[in-house]
């Protein structure tokens, strides 16, 4: 185990009244001098050591600097608030056109379905007229289609005649 060795302040004061105070002066000019080259030396390692990372704080505060005049400008080019209410204004009303126009082309798709389904019947009507017009040719003849007489009641124009009417 290591000693210690400590020196006590009754002894540190028997020492200093033992002294004259020529070399109380000299002990403290050399203390002084001593701890200055001693907080230098630490200063000078301490900067060596730190010397690459202030080194890039440095280039980045140059560089900061030299585009000093740029960064000024590109601020006075930012629009006052304002400007920006009013882009908020126009966005809004975008959006609402928007969802107006998301209506609008809903209810023309409901349009089409509804016209597609109307072709369908007119369709299906059509080829049911067909189908009956058919069916009076095979009845009359081809001479005789849609041939209304002047004893056929009002009305009967398409329905097929019977056959013991027509003998």
């Amino acid at each position: 185990m290591p000693a210690v060795w400590t020196i006590s302040p009754a002894a540190i004061e028997a020492m200093l009244a033992a002294m004259s105070l020529r070399q109380i002066a000299l002990l403290f000019v050399v203390g002084v001098a001593f701890g200055s080259m001693m907080m230098g030396a630490a200063g000078v390692v301490i900067r060596w050591a730190l010397r690459p990372v202030t080194r890039k704080s440095i280039d980045a505060l140059d560089t900061v600097s030299k585009h000093s005049e740029e960064w000024s400008r590109a601020f006075d080019r930012i629009p006052p608030q304002g400007w920006f209410d009013d882009v908020a204004e126009a966005l809004k009303g975008i959006a609402g056109q928007a969802s107006e126009l998301g209506m609008h082309a809903k209810n023309l798709l409901e349009i089409e379905d509804t016209v597609r389904r109307l072709e369908l019947e007119a369709k299906a009507d059509h080829d049911k007229l067909l189908l009956l017009h058919h069916d009076h040719e095979q009845i009359h003849g081809q001479d005789g289609a849609f041939y209304r007489r002047r004893t056929d009641p009002a009305g009967c124009i398409g329905q097929p005649i019977p056959v013991d009417v027509l003998k």
